[in-house]
């Protein structure tokens, strides 16, 4: 039975409740960053500050593209770890779950047969999905998604009309920005991915693939919308139970916060990391 759990505190310790008990826990865990943004945002964010003051110290930066881990400036040693991958966030979601994939195969090399959990914040959700589609499991045991718009969300069909508005007078080019109507216009290929329900898409192809046999935690950010989401992606388009392979496979935690990671975030991920997994 699905468990729902609310959270309207910093802390709640019934998180416990989140997953059954079994026989292993996850030591190897992979942060993945969501649209317009980078591993830094764990580091802004707080998160990885929080994870490493809970056991869970940085592992490295990965760049699957160069097949490199760039180590921290700081290494610590200890039973878990924790790694940021870097990701062309720009690209449509099957290029980004290749590289995702690629930064997994070289995890894995690293540390054979050692569990691993995806946190996949945005975007870096479903990209972690396509990974585990695409290229199995392997070693991977748990997903986590925060405010991920597992449904699509309809922000990328008005960042697409954005981009429509041409000529010389472009005035919504002057309110958005040059930097960000640049990055609209180069983010194309994935701002069709993400329109909810369009036959044809990769979301669309996605959400008809059976998945892995894996946990599911879906963090739902609900701050916006009156509580029904965020201000890019409603609270059900965030809950991986609405994914047909995935219907009832996901607990699911709420938090009143934006889009954006936050402190909450941080939290509740060192609360569900040190549970138990299948």
């Amino acid at each position: 039975m699905m468990k729902r759990i609310c959270l309207f505190a910093a802390r709640v310790a019934m998180l416990a409740l989140l997953v059954p008990a079994a026989s292993a826990r996850a030591d190897t865990v992979l942060l993945i960053h969501g649209y317009l943004s980078s591993p830094l945002s764990w580091e802004r964010t707080g998160v990885n500050e929080a994870l490493a003051a809970n056991g869970w110290p940085r592992a490295g930066i990965i760049e699957p593209r160069e097949q490199v881990i760039i180590p921290p400036s700081k290494p610590k040693t200890g039973k878990n770890r924790v790694y940021n991958v870097h990701l062309p966030f720009r690209q449509p979601l099957d290029i980004q779950g290749n590289e995702l994939s690629n930064a997994l195969d070289m995890i894995e090399a690293r540390h054979p047969g050692e569990p691993i959990t995806l946190v996949g914040h945005s975007a870096g959700g479903l990209a972690a999905r396509m990974s585990l589609v695409t290229r199995g499991k392997g070693n991977v045991t748990r997903l986590i998604t925060i405010a991920t718009p597992h449904l699509g969300t309809w922000r990328a069909r008005q960042g697409l009309k954005i981009t429509k508005n041409h000529g010389p007078f472009n005035i919504v080019k002057e309110v958005v920005g040059g930097r960000a109507y640049d990055d609209l216009k180069a983010s194309k290929p994935l701002l069709w991915d993400l329109i909810p329900n369009l036959p044809g898409n990769a979301l669309f192809w996605l959400n008809r693939q059976p998945h892995p046999d894996i946990d599911y935690v879906s963090i739902i950010h609900t701050k916006g919308f009156s509580g029904k989401g965020d201000w890019i992606a409603p609270a059900f388009s965030q809950d991986m139970n609405q994914v047909p392979p995935l219907q009832g496979k996901s607990a699911i935690v709420l938090l009143p916060s934006g889009h954006e990671l936050g402190p909450r975030d941080a939290d509740v991920l060192v609360d569900i990391l040190n549970q138990k997994v299948k």
